[in-house]
């Protein structure tokens, strides 16, 4: 039985206590998912990577009792950029190095996938059913929240034309995902608003890709890791009906919906 990981990175200013606990929505329809997995012969894993301040870890017990439930466990880090406060851009670098830390904890682990879930998504209680189906290596559901809206695909790309040696070196082959196939369920490419914070990624394609950010290009996370899977030959698909519901559904950026106390970066020497 193949392991599929479903992995979340979190700061410590969404378990703020000053903060509406956003962070149950991930935890949301455990029970299901792990049946619906294990129909697919795939057993589930819960791991966070938290990252802490000098508010400590003691901020994440409410977060850490509910994973506990779930079997799940967690690294943890801390990113001291001698910044004062998390913004757009430092929010970025921190969600970078911890869906990292998640490749890397994947590949320690020789988990088959990854289910990128953040902590303020809600799943689909049978989310592994309809992307398992699409037979594709790199996956997500749709999250209304983001109004994504890419160009529609009634059938599974075409396979890569690139060397054999390229296919034994990334670990892909036909076998994996099966031949040619029609969809009979709305798919469109996944676009740069498409979120990755509800994607499910194969191993031989997370492993030769890592998060980055190219503000420089206007492109945030999410559309960097898109690009990068494509470039090594395989679009995102994204499945219109695996519906994913954001908490908060509507959101700004972090500077308008965090109180400035709260997103106050916390020097780790000032911990009492």
């Amino acid at each position: 039985m193949s392991e599929i990981l479903i992995a979340s990175t979190i700061a410590p200013y969404k378990v703020d206590p000053e903060q509406p606990l956003i962070t149950e929505a991930w935890f949301e329809h455990a029970d299901q998912l792990r049946l619906d997995a294990g129909f697919h012969g795939h057993s589930v894993h819960y791991f966070s990577v938290l990252e802490t301040d000098g508010r400590g870890i003691g901020i994440y017990n409410t977060f850490l009792d509910k994973l506990r439930d779930v079997d799940g466990y967690f690294w943890r880090f801390t990113l001291d950029t001698n910044e004062a406060e998390y913004d757009t851009h430092t929010r970025i670098k921190r969600i970078c190095t911890g869906r990292n830390l998640i490749t890397e904890r994947a590949m320690d682990s020789l988990a088959e996938w990854i289910l990128f879930l953040d902590t303020d998504m809600e799943p689909d209680p049978v989310t592994f059913s309809k992307l398992l189906e699409m037979e594709w290596p790199i996956v997500c559901g749709d999250v209304p929240t983001y109004c994504s809206r890419g160009a529609p695909v009634t059938e599974k790309p075409p396979w890569p034309d690139l060397p054999l040696d390229r296919w034994v070196k990334t670990g892909v082959t036909r076998e994996c995902f099966g031949e040619p196939k029609a969809y009979d369920f709305p798919v469109e490419f996944a676009t740069h608003y498409c979120t990755a914070g509800y994607a499910l990624v194969h191993r031989s394609v997370f492993k030769h890709l890592r998060w980055r950010w190219a503000m420089e290009d206007q492109m945030s996370d999410d559309p960097c890791y898109w690009q990068d899977a494509e470039r090594l030959g395989f679009p995102p698909l994204q499945r219109k009906d695996c519906v994913g519901t954001h908490h908060p559904y509507n959101i700004t950026e972090i500077e308008s919906r965090i109180p400035q106390e709260v997103r106050r970066w916390q020097p780790v020497n000032d911990a009492s």
